[in-house]
């Protein structure tokens, strides 16, 4: 049985959701630290900006232009 599949029913998270959020929590810290546009965060290794925003939203709450307007 596949280490994903065996978390998922020990109501665990999977790594693949793990890595997604260490992801988005670089991407954050990209946008917080100033000099970097939404866009440019995508180098945390997240490809589809659509889903990006909205895996974003989900995890902090707020659009991820609200945390780069929200820095200045």
């Amino acid at each position: 049985m596949p280490l994903s599949q065996l978390a998922r029913e020990a109501g665990h998270a999977t790594p693949q959701d793990v890595l997604a959020g260490i992801r988005l929590d670089a991407a954050r810290i990209r946008l917080l630290s100033g000099g970097h546009s939404v866009t440019t965060s995508l180098d945390s290794g997240i490809s589809h900006l659509g889903r990006f925003a909205a895996a974003y939203r989900r995890r902090f709450g707020e659009r991820p232009a609200q945390t780069l307007s929200a820095r200045t």
